[in-house]
């Protein structure tokens, strides 16, 4: 779906739809699991600001301006929020695609278990 904002779904959407459904086990645990792990807080909450930003920073082509444009959040706030998604995860978009990759699977992962709301 469109962001669940549309009952079409896009190519794009879809493509990401179908991958993050059929991802290997090994992927799930050596990533997804410790990502999600080093998310939850000690009162066992996910952190829901984070990784809302840090998804939101891969959809927005890796640019802040564009991020905070479209989550009406400050630009520094932005910033700060993915250098601590960064500190906790290790998953650093903007030194690898691969991680810009894995942050996208891993909100789609936690969202098809509905641990966090779609966007």
């Amino acid at each position: 779906r469109l962001s669940g904002k549309s009952d079409f779904y896009s190519l794009d959407s879809l493509l990401l739809d179908c991958v993050s459904l059929h991802l290997p086990p090994q992927i799930e645990n050596k990533y997804l699991i410790p990502a999600m792990e080093k998310l939850t807080g000690a009162d066992g909450e996910l952190s829901h600001e984070l990784i809302d930003n840090a998804e939101a920073f891969v959809n927005s082509c890796l640019s802040l301006t564009l991020t905070a444009q479209q989550t009406g959040t400050h630009r520094n706030t932005i910033k700060n929020r993915l250098q601590r998604f960064t500190q906790l995860t290790g998953l650093n978009p903007l030194m690898r695609f691969q991680d810009a990759f894995l942050i996208k699977m891993l909100a789609l992962y936690i969202r098809r278990a509905q641990v966090l709301p779609a966007p």
